[in-house]
């Protein structure tokens, strides 16, 4: 561990610098794992963008995600989906597009990941990973496919810049250049004669190229044929399926596209593909299908659960990312926003659910409470609507309207809550707050039996910080206040107006999707969040721990504020930070001081963390963060921060219930491209003089936001899901 003295900007005191060194400890990922809490662990997971597994061994699976946002790095198994580990060490840039295994490796060892930055090999079956630098002119790699050129066995990968192509015995990497625009959806192969036939859909039309040689391919166009995804038949490189750019209807051409014809799909589509036998699949929101007639008829394949409640829940719907054939051989494989399935063998129609353990969901916010015997985790989610844990992690069975109360009833839950938003708890108290949009829900059972609130349609209540005011005599335990930004139109409400109740059981209104990504099907409706060009800034607030609301608007020199921040020793004082102006609030928001003026106070201001009345933090846009050790008259840079403040790190901050340790963590942008991991958590007992660095084994790329419960650290993160490290305040 490298200790450097550096001199504070302000004053003559001396701060150190704890850089990076080894890392520390693991952190223990809880989930969401088996999600619906399927009593044999075949339950649901998170986003996937591609797996794969060698010839003759459907045990091992190599994948990973990148869908919105997620950074999983890659995860490897080794009993066909049952358990699974990270297997990164090396692998900076830990967005996975996609996942190959070289075929001439026969114990599926020889492995590439393709990246934004470029591919990464692996020899030793994941253990470790090169990134291949002369692969970065190609920018993001994202499907791998088997190809022939003059009879020889080459990768081809579907890259920003075209085709890159190196043989599968070794050599040099080179480059087709792409006709027109990236490949950014998954090539597709079939072979003709000695050499190999590519299919695209670039730039929004249907491209078909016959390869020539590594560098060069010639392309044809097929203009009128619109397209989202085509894939070539394999086995003919005049037949292929597409799905249009328009209705995501399937489509087909047996003839290079001189003609086209409607498949009739049963739903809409968008992933398309053939395999060697002749079936065709798709893949979309509304499910995996198969047809085994040349699209006469189409079957859809279900993935099926049975709770250890012995809740059944057979499910077609799922966000298929991608249709990943030759699997194992001549296997078929569907990664989704809800994990990984596996065409089943023969002609059966039951996906094998290979989630297991799997915890790679994009995790947005985590309430912890109390709970009964345990602790209750409540978390807002992407690719998801909440789901909820009543066993401290071990199981996560809660999902609104599949099993949050009760087993398939809305009752109790979050039910208007489809994918993001922000969940907060209060303490040990068991108040549990959900915000999304002009929705919010409270209980005061750590998440169950929830109460509904709504807003004016224009509202949103979910995109800055929760805050609450802490009883006299408590860090943590709340004082009843509770305090957010809220966007709104003044159109749509008076100052001090208040939100109303809502009954949950009117399911007119709404479309249920008890797997998640609900989405409101009427224009109008109750829960339908609407855009307002003319919006303004308020103090969202209420006084009985969230059950009811009322707001007041911001003064015009506040109209930029983004957060607000609270003294968890004086409940008496509120704080708004915009990001040229900290003003304090004596009477809940009714009225605001000035901007403060003080020296060293500048800068641009993201968010202020309160340890108590004499010590605060300023985070600051592309600079060190300030500190004051005296109520705020003076503030100094924390120079100890210098290595996680340029423009390219994100920061976040807080302070343990005791107040003895802070953490700060989020990400460098710029960290894969010089080899290093992105994630950063830094800890500190003295204030932000010295820091030890805690990033240890955390993979992503993307950590969200980090909460207490007593002395534990929770940290919600895009493609880990939950992450914990335990009496992280000893």
């Amino acid at each position: 561990m490298l200790l450097i003295p550096v001199v504070a900007l302000v004053g003559l005191s001396f701060l150190t610098l704890v850089e990076p060194s080894t890392p520390s400890s693991a952190w223990e990922r809880i989930g969401p794992r088996n999600i619906f809490d399927d009593k044999f662990n075949r339950g649901e997971s998170g986003t996937l963008a591609d797996a794969a597994s060698p010839v003759g061994n459907p045990n091992l699976i190599y994948s990973g995600g990148s869908n919105n946002g997620a950074s999983s790095g890659i995860l490897k198994s080794l009993d066909m989906g049952v358990t699974w580990h990270t297997a990164s060490n090396g692998l900076y840039d830990t967005r996975v597009y996609g996942v190959y295994i070289v075929p001439d490796d026969p114990d599926g060892s020889h492995v590439f990941a393709g990246t934004p930055s470029g591919i990464y090999e692996s020899v030793d079956g994941a253990g470790s990973w090169r990134y291949l630098a002369e692969t970065g002119r190609f920018g993001l790699a994202r499907s791998f496919r088997n190809g022939t050129i003059d009879g020889e066995q080459y990768v081809f990968v579907g890259t920003s810049a075209g085709i890159a192509t190196v043989a599968v015995g070794g050599g040099a990497w080179n480059l087709i250049p792409s006709p027109k625009g990236a490949w950014n959806t998954p090539m597709s192969v079939a072979l003709d004669g000695s050499t190999s036939v590519v299919a695209g859909c670039l730039g929004g039309v249907v491209w078909l190229g016959t390869i020539r040689n590594a560098t060069s391919a010639d392309f044809t166009e097929l203009p009128a044929i619109t397209c989202a995804v085509v894939a070539i038949n394999p086995n003919d490189k005049s037949h292929f399926l597409y799905s249009n750019a328009t209705g995501w209807q399937t489509w087909e051409s047996t003839d290079g596209g001189r003609t086209v014809h409607n498949l009739h799909h049963p739903t809409g589509s968008f992933y398309v593909a053939i395999d060697r036998q002749g079936w065709y699949y798709t893949g979309a929101e509304a499910g995996a299908y198969r047809s085994m007639d040349r699209g006469k008829t189409w079957q859809a394949y279900v993935v099926q659960m049975v709770s250890r409640a012995n809740y059944t829940n057979n499910r077609v719907p799922h966000d298929f990312q991608r249709i990943s054939l030759d699997f194992a051989g001549d296997g078929v494989a569907f990664p989704s926003d809800q994990g990984l399935f596996i065409k089943p063998s023969g002609t059966a129609l039951a996906l094998v659910n290979a989630c297991g353990n799997m915890s790679n969901n994009i995790a947005i916010t985590v309430a912890v409470s109390a709970g009964a015997d345990e602790p209750f985790l409540v978390l807002t989610i992407w690719d998801w609507a909440p789901v909820a844990s009543w066993d401290a992690g071990k199981h996560w069975p809660a999902t609104p309207c599949a099993y949050w109360d009760a087993p398939g009833t809305c009752d109790g839950a979050p039910s208007a809550v489809g994918e993001g938003g922000a969940v907060y708890a209060l303490g040990t108290s068991n108040h549990v707050v959900m915000l999304h949009y002009h929705n919010i829900y409270h209980s005061s059972h750590g998440g169950k039996n929830m109460t509904h609130v709504v807003l004016p349609s224009s509202a949103n209540d979910h995109s800055s910080v929760l805050q609450y005011t802490r009883a006299s005599g408590s860090r943590y335990e709340p004082a009843g206040d509770v305090f957010t930004v809220m966007t709104m139109a003044p159109s749509d409400a008076a100052d001090g107006h208040d939100g109303h109740d809502v009954d949950d059981d009117d399911k007119g209104f709404l479309k249920y999707m008890v797997y998640g990504e609900q989405r409101d099907v009427r224009e109008g409706g109750p829960w339908t969040a609407s855009t307002a060009a003319d919006t303004a800034k308020y103090v969202l607030k209420s006084d009985d721990f969230g059950t009811t609301w009322s707001w007041i608007v911001f003064p015009p020199h506040l109209q930029s504020v983004t957060v607000l921040a609270v003294d968890p020793t004086n409940a008496a004082v509120l704080y708004a930070v915009a990001p040229a102006c900290i003003a304090t609030s004596a009477d809940k928001g009714a009225t605001w001081s000035p901007c403060m003026s003080a020296p060293g106070l500048t800068g641009s201001f993201t968010s202020l963390v309160v340890k108590d009345a004499q010590v605060m933090l300023v985070l600051r846009n592309a600079d060190v963060p300030l500190r004051t050790r005296d109520g705020g008259r003076t503030w100094a840079p924390l120079a100890s921060c210098a290595n996680v403040s340029s423009a390219a790190h994100t920061r976040a901050a807080s302070y343990s219930w005791t107040g003895k340790t802070l953490v700060l963590h989020g990400r460098d942008n710029s960290a894969p491209a010089r080899g290093a991991n992105a994630a950063y958590v830094w800890k500190s007992r003295d204030d932000g003089d010295t820091w030890t660095d805690e990033t240890g084994d955390l993979v992503t790329m993307a950590p969200n936001e980090g909460v207490w419960f007593h002395d534990d650290f929770y940290l919600t993160s895009s493609g880990e899901g939950i992450l914990v490290r335990r009496n992280f305040d000893a």
